[in-house]
């Protein structure tokens, strides 16, 4: 039996327009997926990279490759690359190079890829990281929106082309006087223009040295005009001061060495240097001696002979130490100064360590000592100041000491026995008469004047007293 089923479909207007329908929801959305996801846009679609050498010996030419290439779907229009150097980048003409714009003619199509370059000569400290950073900005084709990429790179100074040294002390005593060295030389194969050296100081630093010529001074930095300097060409400068602070204080002492641009006003480092000298106390001590005595009273006319004694009274070492004396006074004569193995400057007399051995090495408990004369000048009617004293400042290894010498008046003292009033000084003259014979005669009484002559030249006395004996057979009148 052959059975046949047949099935009639019905297709009605309305189910046209609804396929219709629907096939539009699904061109739309297909037209949506395709707008926003397979033409969507993003930054990180455009690669940007920068090329350049890791590390790179200071003064050698660098050049940096910036590589752009668009991965998108879209062309790029209105592109700029806008690079910025790293700091102490100079150009051919010994500008400093800061920032550099380029414009991208032409826009950048899908997948396509272009470079540019960007080179000078760098400088830096040793160790220094520069950093060379570029910006690209462009707008989407059909978007109004603009875009920015940046990226950077960093490159290592690994050396420098310049000797550049500070030498100063580790540690110094309170009030110490320290000298600061700076020596330099460059080995680059061209000239460097406008060269500087500064020298930060720290607070309580008190130059004592005098200011050379090219030298100026801001706030607590001092700074040295070279000028040029060539290949192979060097220098060095010296300062003096004193460090006033705290036992234990550290202070710190910065040296750079580079040059000035003066177009854009701004110091570019080739070298820095920091050592920081720490204060201590110190374990010296200075006596002086006076023709054997250390609380001597000099007289008019008199050679002084002086012993400066030195003593190292703990566990430090000292080196190169110089002893200074000067003196002032009213009574020496400076130019009767005479020393042996040290220098005279007017009123001040130097030892230096080169011709002391223990000046030139010091060490735990040791001693020395030096020495020098000078004459105390004679008292005179026309010369005779009062109150002479002398005053001896003494400098050794940063520490100083005073000390004090009296200066004696020039005293005399005579005695003398009258009896002819005439020859009676004029001032006494009317005050006494004297009777009975003379020369004298056994058991007859006579009348004498005893004068007391005393002469000072010098300091004022006070409270003088005069003490007679008289013999037997003489009696005292109580007559002044």
């Amino acid at each position: 039996m052959n059975l046949k089923k047949e099935i009639h479909i019905k297709w009605s207007r309305k189910n046209t327009i609804f396929l219709a329908s629907f096939l539009g929801v699904c061109g739309i959305f297909l037209a949506l997926y395709f707008f926003f996801f397979k033409n969507a846009f993003s930054t990180q679609n455009i690669f940007l990279q920068i090329s350049a050498p890791e590390e790179i010996v200071s003064g050698k030419k660098i050049t940096w490759l910036v590589t752009i290439k668009n991965n998108s779907e879209v062309r790029l229009e209105n592109l700029s690359l806008n690079f910025e150097y790293p700091s102490g980048v100079f150009s051919k003409d010994n500008s400093v190079k800061k920032r550099e714009s380029k414009k991208i003619e032409g826009g950048l199509l899908p997948q396509q890829e272009i470079s540019e370059d960007f080179s000078g000569t760098i400088f830096g400290i040793k160790e220094e990281i520069k950093e060379a950073k570029a910006f690209l900005t462009y707008t989407p084709a059909g978007l109004s929106t603009q875009f920015e990429n940046r990226i950077s790179f960093s490159t290592r100074i690994s050396d420098t082309s310049v000797v550049f040294l500070m030498d100063i002390p580790k540690k110094v005593n309170p009030q110490e006087k320290l000298s600061i060295s700076l020596k330099w030389q460059s080995a680059f194969p061209f000239p460097l223009e406008n060269v500087q050296v500064r020298l930060t100081l720290p607070e309580g630093f008190n130059r004592t040295s005098l200011k050379t010529q090219g030298e100026e001074i801001q706030d607590q930095k001092v700074i040295f005009n070279i000028g040029i300097l060539n290949e192979n060409e060097g220098g060095q400068i010296a300062l003096t001061g004193k460090v006033e602070g705290e036992v234990g204080d550290q202070k710190l002492f910065r040296a750079d060495f580079g040059v000035f641009d003066e177009k854009l006003y701004e110091f570019v480092p080739l070298a820095s240097m920091e050592k920081s000298v720490k204060i201590i106390s110190s374990t010296l001590d200075v006596f002086r001696k006076i023709n054997g005595d250390y609380d001597y009273i000099a007289s008019p006319g008199e050679t002084l002979n002086y012993i400066i004694e030195f003593k190292n009274t703990g566990e430090d070492i000292y080196r190169n130490l110089s002893l200074e004396v000067e003196l002032k006074s009213n009574v020496l004569d400076f130019s009767s100064i005479k020393v042996t193995g040290g220098k005279v400057e007017g009123k001040k007399i130097i030892f230096s360590p080169k011709d002391f051995p223990d000046l030139l090495f010091l060490g735990p408990y040791g001693e020395g000592e030096v020495g020098f004369k000078v004459d105390v000048k004679d008292y005179t009617s026309s010369f005779h100041p009062q109150n002479g004293e002398i005053f001896e400042n003494i400098t050794f290894g940063g520490i100083e000491k005073s000390f004090q010498t009296k200066a004696s008046s020039e005293t005399s003292f005579s005695q003398e026995v009258y009896y002819s009033k005439e020859k009676l000084p004029s001032l006494i003259k009317d005050i006494f008469e004297n009777s009975g014979p003379f020369p004298l005669q056994s058991g007859q009484e006579t009348t004498l004047v005893v004068v007391f002559n005393i002469k000072n030249l010098g300091n004022q006395l006070k409270s003088v007293k005069i003490v007679t004996k008289l013999p037997e057979n003489v009696e005292f009148l109580v007559k002044v």
